[in-house]
């Protein structure tokens, strides 16, 4: 990687926009593309407007936009940012494949557990990099975003044991250079020598919080409200505590208290979810849901509320495909 940094992000939601802002925060000179479906004509005639209570008021004008991963080939990119959701009908390789050139690292900004292993076995010559977010981001209208003050990454390298030294190598140089990126952006960033174990963490809250205001209709200050609610939470906290210890990672103690007690501190706030299903959008099931639920089963554990919830969230997709019939 020599020379000016080449950027392409794809997903220009709340997560994608807020990280561009950072990478050019971080990395002025560096050349930004963006690869954005909904909200192309948007970004395309007028950058993305971001009002930050972190950062202040930015506009971020790409030197590219595009509709699809093929119009953007033909450069390339030392990272392509992944901040798009995790559906079954949009694998993550496939939409990799026409812009990974062999020095490109991928950086997967997504929700879920075990996410990585695909994009892994697609692309094995590739640095592979995977992180958390925990931020509070929206797009309030195409190329619209409003983000509040947290802007926490963690991040690390995702690898198979099997890989060279020689490798690994290359995977910690691109490490460090995009952590360096972020950090003079301004983020929050913590690298982590076990992003699985950093995932099982997140999915506390987010196979919770995320999915209790969903189905329920409620922000997150409405369920802190509600006994029951706040009852349900806590057992489906409880259930992914379980299931990860069963397969090999304890989550730290006061883990489930200390995720009520900062989500009190937020105030009023819609998960990403709960968005996603009042806009009529397709939702991520499989990785907040199925996925821990699929290894607890490996592992003996029951997990009875998840399982219920996922089911919930599965006819709640159904309902939001039927009406776009």
């Amino acid at each position: 990687m020599s020379g000016q940094l080449s950027i392409l992000v794809i997903g220009l939601g709340g997560i994608g926009s807020i990280y561009s802002l950072v990478c050019k925060r971080g990395e002025p000179n560096a050349k930004l593309t963006f690869v954005a479906r909904s909200n192309y004509q948007a970004l395309h005639d007028n950058g993305i407007s971001i009002k930050s209570a972190k950062y202040g008021h930015h506009h971020v004008t790409p030197d590219a936009v595009f509709k699809t991963t093929e119009d953007a080939a033909g450069v390339e990119y030392d990272y392509i940012l992944c901040t798009t959701k995790s559906l079954p009908n949009a694998p993550l390789p496939a939409l990799l494949r026409p812009v990974v050139s062999p020095n490109t690292t991928i950086v997967m900004i997504q929700n879920g557990l075990g996410i990585e292993q695909p994009v892994a076995e697609a692309f094995p010559e590739n640095a592979l990099l995977t992180c958390t977010a925990y931020i509070g981001v929206w797009q309030t209208s195409p190329g619209n975003i409003e983000h509040a003050k947290l802007d926490k990454l963690d991040i690390g390298i995702f690898a198979d044991a099997h890989v060279a030294e020689s490798r690994k190598q290359k995977d910690t140089a691109a490490l460090d250079k995009f952590v360096s990126v972020l950090k003079a952006g301004g983020t929050d960033v913590t690298v982590l020598e076990n992003m699985v174990l950093a995932r099982w963490q997140k999915l506390v809250w987010n196979a919770s919080f995320n999915v209790v205001c969903t189905v329920m209709g409620m922000d997150t200050f409405q369920v802190l409200a509600c006994p029951s609610a706040t009852t349900l939470v806590r057992t489906l906290m409880e259930e992914i505590c379980a299931a990860a210890k069963a397969n090999g990672y304890e989550l730290p103690a006061g883990i489930i208290q200390g995720n009520l007690d900062n989500t009190h501190t937020i105030g009023p706030y819609k998960p990403s979810m709960l968005l996603d299903y009042e806009g009529g959008r397709e939702m991520e099931v499989d990785v907040i849901l199925g996925n821990p639920i699929a290894q607890a089963q490996q592992a003996g554990v029951a997990v009875p509320t998840l399982q219920v919830m996922k089911e919930t969230l599965e006819c709640l997709n159904w309902k939001t495909a039927e009406k776009k019939k």
